[in-house]
């Protein structure tokens, strides 16, 4: 067991040893004032680092999984490519769904735009992708919505339990191709 003096951080007790130091009430205050300028010059870096640079939300960026895209781009074509690189910027917070910050999900036809791929090539790689697990078709009461697979690109760190079930079957190429249902949570 390792217990330290919570005012120098010194070494009391390390396994069976038992260390003793004997101080002076001024070495004891100058101590505590070492640990204090310390304190202070650490609060004084970090408000030079706010001062420096900006803090940007979350919101405002995506996020990939390195390797899993290293990975995958090997089988993938030069229309998957553009078009999962198009979309990632629109994929929502929360649910990887690809759609507009108002929330209204994004059509083949916008997509194609944004992709700069024809609609008719869209939707053979909006097929392509969705056979390869990387993408996911689901339509509720009203719209059809595409979903990105959180392990290849997602905007936070956590995918919610729904994601996981919709894209079960993902083999993750990092991990020797163990589906994604197999993870333990």
């Amino acid at each position: 067991m390792l217990i330290t003096d919570k005012n120098t951080g010194e070494r009391i007790v390390d396994g069976e040893t038992v260390y003793l130091t004997i101080r002076t009430e001024k070495q004891i205050e100058a101590l505590k004032a070492k640990k204090q300028k310390e304190t202070e010059s650490n609060l004084k870096q970090q408000q030079e680092d706010e001062e420096k640079y900006e803090i940007i939300p979350m919101k405002m960026f995506y996020m990939g999984n390195i390797e899993e895209i290293k990975l995958i781009m090997k089988e993938l074509d030069v229309y998957e490519r553009a078009f999962l690189f198009s979309v990632a910027p629109y994929m929502g917070y929360d649910d990887c769904c690809i759609k507009y910050p108002n929330g209204k999900e994004l059509k083949v036809e916008q997509i194609a735009e944004i992709s700069g791929i024809s609609i008719r090539k869209t939707q053979d790689v909006i097929q392509s992708l969705i056979s390869k697990d990387i993408l996911c078709k689901n339509k509720n009461s009203k719209n059809i919505q595409y979903f990105v697979n959180p392990l290849i690109f997602c905007k936070k760190r956590r995918a919610n339990k729904v994601l996981r079930t919709m894209f079960k079957n993902y083999e993750i190429r990092t991990m020797n191709n163990v589906k994604w249902k197999d993870l333990k949570e």
